[in-house]
């Protein structure tokens, strides 16, 4: 937007210079740029709280396998066992990724 809070653009030199058709497509770019960059923002924060969710996620999964273990038999309970190994596996991988990025 422009140096004064973006609602008179007169004060831009950019659009006192421009021909007068040309302001709106000038102000329009700048409004696209802006709005890029916020997207932009947002997408990278959504990514990073994903990312921080996926290890959280993941310990869930393999506590959830564990407090089903407790009610198999031994063979399933031993399977389930497995695979929460798996799960936390995967929660550590995640959590480097996640101090990788900090």
């Amino acid at each position: 937007m422009a140096e004064n809070g973006g609602t008179d653009p007169s004060g831009d030199p950019a659009v006192k210079s421009a021909p007068r058709q040309l302001v709106p497509l000038y102000l329009s770019h700048q409004v696209v740029e802006e709005r890029s960059s916020s997207i932009t923002t947002l997408l990278r924060q959504v990514a990073e709280e994903a990312t921080v969710l996926e290890s959280q996620k993941y310990r869930q999964y393999a506590a959830d396998c564990i407090r089903l273990s407790q009610t198999m038999s031994a063979a399933d309970k031993l399977r389930l066992l497995e695979i929460a190994a798996a799960w936390e596996k995967r929660a550590q991988e995640a959590e480097r990724l996640e101090t990788s990025k900090s």
